[in-house]
């Protein structure tokens, strides 16, 4: 990949996994819901599932999107798993937060594997910028590495801020409203990836 589209690739990236969107606001509400430092086994997961997103992508599985009806379930499962998370952001214990069991790291990883905004990246990145021929193995190589470390940097940056949330809302009614709203915002998020598409 030759330097501009390298650039490109990065401000594609960047601007797709950077956006809020259900992997993004799930990780600020459990910043916001148990802390930073309880939440990078989440954090990790997300950044594993991820990986396997741009594996499965890569080694051609990704076709299977193309079947409608492969994909509106994958959705709809989608949809089911996040009203799941939501739900547990939403009434997590905010008086007794060390107490509260966070996130987990299987959790965020199948939160990437049923996502499917993030295979749906992970083909518009390959579509647009692996390279043909020879060079189609070192540039997937390419690809992978750089999102994986440019989007733990994001998921790190989402929970941290989602950590200062909390604490510019340190009684517990006002952490548990803080909580609601961010499940709910990560409800409409997948409700309009889900509907808009």
């Amino acid at each position: 990949m030759g330097e501009q589209q390298y650039i490109a690739f990065l401000t594609f990236s960047l601007i797709f996994y950077a956006t809020p969107g259900p992997a993004t606001l799930s990780l600020a509400a459990c910043g916001a819901a148990y802390g930073f430092r309880r939440s990078i086994g989440f954090v990790a997961g997300i950044c594993v599932g991820l990986s396997f997103n741009l594996i499965i992508v890569a080694v051609g599985l990704g076709y299977i999107f193309r079947y409608p009806l492969v994909f509106t379930t994958f959705k709809y499962v989608s949809l089911l798993y996040i009203f799941y998370l939501a739900y547990k952001i939403a009434t997590s214990e905010t008086v007794k937060m060390t107490d509260a069991k966070p996130l987990s790291f299987f959790q965020g990883v199948l939160l990437n594997l049923l996502n499917p905004k993030a295979y749906i990246a992970a083909v518009a990145v390959m579509i647009q910028f692996a390279a043909e021929g020879e060079q189609f193995t070192v540039s997937i190589i390419q690809i992978v590495l750089s999102l994986l470390v440019m989007v733990s940097m994001i998921n790190i940056t989402w929970c941290y801020a989602g950590n200062m949330l909390s604490r510019l809302f340190s009684r517990p009614e006002s952490a548990r409203r803080l909580n609601i709203v961010l499940a709910i915002l990560l409800v409409l998020s997948v409700l309009i990836a889900t509907f808009s598409s």
